[in-house]
């Protein structure tokens, strides 16, 4: 393969919602397809990220998987 040819990076995302337990653990409970839906949240998508050579798109893909990775606190 040609790193210096444009890549494209495909991500599968499934996402669930889980119910905390008192020690703030998932319980293994988890809100339905339907409850996603309700909300305007697909339970899996397609996420791409592009770039003009493999390093482009690698950075362009840690630096949305940082985004993801943020939170409060």
């Amino acid at each position: 393969m040609d790193p210096s040819r444009p890549h494209s990076a495909v991500l599968n995302v499934q996402v669930e919602v889980h119910a905390l337990d008192d020690l703030g653990q998932c319980s293994g409970q988890t809100l339905s397809a339907s409850s996603l839906e309700q909300a305007g949240i697909k339970p899996s998508f397609l996420l791409s990220v592009s770039g003009i050579s493999a390093e482009e798109c690698l950075n362009k893909l840690k630096a949305k998987l940082e985004q993801f990775n943020e939170h409060d606190g």
